[in-house]
């Protein structure tokens, strides 16, 4: 009975299939930095409102 595959040739032949699949160029896409306005502008507001948090505590210890 005649072999449909040859077992050294087909397995030579998977593994260099693997080992070309394998070492493909994968490289990660670059990310861009994200846009930090929106935390920096929030950042002010929160210092504003501590700044008025301070002036409406020390006019309140101070009126009794």
């Amino acid at each position: 009975m005649k072999k449909l595959f040859n077992t050294p040739a087909f397995a030579m032949l998977g593994l260099f299939s693997v080992i070309l699949f394998s070492c493909t160029d994968k490289t990660d896409p670059i990310v861009p930095e994200p846009n930090l306005g929106a935390v920096e502008d929030e950042f002010v507001i929160n210092a504003a409102f501590e700044d008025l948090d301070y002036l409406t505590l020390d006019a309140l210890q101070s009126s009794g």
